[in-house]
């Protein structure tokens, strides 16, 4: 038998956002034609599970068949870098920018996004996609890779929604974006192995060569000269997550079996409300965020936060970047925590918050 494997070095993602009745909440640019997403991504997954079952008989002691009874569903998962600049690996000095596009988002299928300074659009056009139940088109594999195996097709596609939103950052690490995705149908496609390795090839010409990702210096929960978190506090993390719960909708009758393109006009995927927003923060010292957090103490030095306090910044030098808050109406601190050992530099706090709604708007 063959020794073979797909390696990392080739891979590329790829996600495109479908144009949306209701576009961006904070923009139409999604609404206005579409567009795609390439990032900088450490991991990729995908499975997908075909409900299936046996039509077992009185008189026999085996099954006399083994049926596909409803849709399938697929699943993803995606782990980035969040990032401001870098380079796509090509020699054309005109397409070598990551991201194409500019400071503010365009429409067409030409431009590609996935900086911090564009998370404000990307994260909205997410939700208002999944609630409307407009899937997104998320691509990893070789792309533009020559002598790939399948002309590229050595990872998967899938059409689906987004489910989960997180954002993590902390002190000593790089600050990385979780998107998660669902969707009905078999995945368009999944190659299941290589017959060659290309352990010497990097990736195609979308592939990303430079990058300039954000550091925990670029994260802010306040720094507001007296009380500001940034300032008072002593903070190792901040954890943000937004689950945005799904469900199909099918009629009978209808196909069930293939994949999406064979199955979508008879079954739909949408999220559906309510949502759950959730914030956690952990260090040595916390009372700005908690008193901030509790009050609802907006921080105007924080910047950019629609009048809300439970938030942080992710922004780099020079570069606009992204607030990421849990919206007032309807959140609260959910839990608050303690924890101090003989030999412990201090002691470890930990306040988290929850929410039904989030918030993503461009920082300057």
């Amino acid at each position: 038998m063959a020794i073979n494997r797909v390696l990392f070095a080739t891979q590329t993602a790829r996600l495109y956002l479908y144009p949306t009745a209701a576009g961006g909440a904070s923009s139409a640019n999604a609404q206005a034609g579409g567009w795609n997403a390439y990032l900088p991504i450490q991991s990729a997954s995908a499975d997908e599970t075909i409900p299936q079952d046996d039509v077992l008989v009185m008189g026999k002691i085996d099954g006399v068949a083994r049926l596909q009874k409803d849709v399938s569903t697929s699943k993803s998962s995606l782990k980035a870098y969040i990032a401001t600049t870098g380079k796509y690996n090509t020699t054309v000095t005109a397409n070598q920018i990551w991201p194409q596009g500019g400071a503010s988002l365009t429409s067409g299928t030409g431009m590609h996004q996935g900086a911090v300074w564009s998370f404000h659009e990307l994260l909205n056009d997410l939700e208002v996609a999944a609630t409307e139940g407009v899937v997104c088109y998320l691509q990893v594999d070789s792309l533009n890779v020559a002598n790939a195996a399948n002309g590229g097709d050595d990872g998967f596609k899938m059409y689906g929604i987004c489910s989960s939103i997180g954002i993590d950052a902390s002190k000593g690490g790089f600050p990385t974006l979780d998107l998660s995705f669902e969707g009905v149908g078999r995945l368009t496609d999944m190659s299941m192995g290589s017959q060659h390795s290309l352990a010497h090839v990097n990736g195609g010409v979308q592939t990303i060569k430079e990058l300039t990702p954000l550091i925990s210096s670029h994260v802010s929960l306040g720094t507001e000269a007296t009380h500001g978190a940034d300032v008072v506090d002593t903070i190792n993390s901040v954890k943000f997550s937004f689950d945005m719960p799904t469900e199909t909708l099918s009629r009978m009758g209808g196909i069930i079996m293939g994949t999406y393109n064979n199955v979508y006009q008879d079954n739909r995927i949408f999220s559906k409300p309510p949502y759950k927003a959730s914030m956690t923060v952990d260090g040595q010292s916390l009372s700005a965020v908690e008193r901030q957090w509790r009050s609802g103490d907006s921080n105007g030095a924080l910047g950019n936060t629609t009048a809300n306090g439970i938030a942080f910044r992710l922004k780099y030098p020079g570069w606009n970047g992204v607030t990421v808050a849990i919206d007032r109406a309807g959140s609260t601190i959910s839990a608050r925590s303690f924890s101090q050992n003989v030999g412990d530099v201090g002691a470890t706090f930990s306040v988290s918050a929850e929410g039904s709604g989030a918030s993503y708007v461009v920082a300057t």
